[in-house]
């Protein structure tokens, strides 16, 4: 089961930051902006419930 995943870190590169969106992480907050972590937890299970009724359409 793929579940929602945002990273919260301190500081990180563009470079890692890219690294793991195309590894799947939904979103990365950096501890300096947790005012945006609502909206990113948000946004990532608003995501992955769209995934998961789409596979259940494919499946029927």
């Amino acid at each position: 089961m793929i579940v929602p995943f945002v990273l919260v870190t301190g500081t990180v590169s563009e470079e890692f930051a890219v690294n793991c969106l195309k590894q799947g992480v939904d979103d990365y907050i950096l501890k300096s902006n947790l005012s945006r972590l609502p909206s990113a937890i948000t946004s990532a299970m608003r995501h992955h419930a769209a995934l998961r009724q789409k596979e259940k359409l494919r499946f029927r």
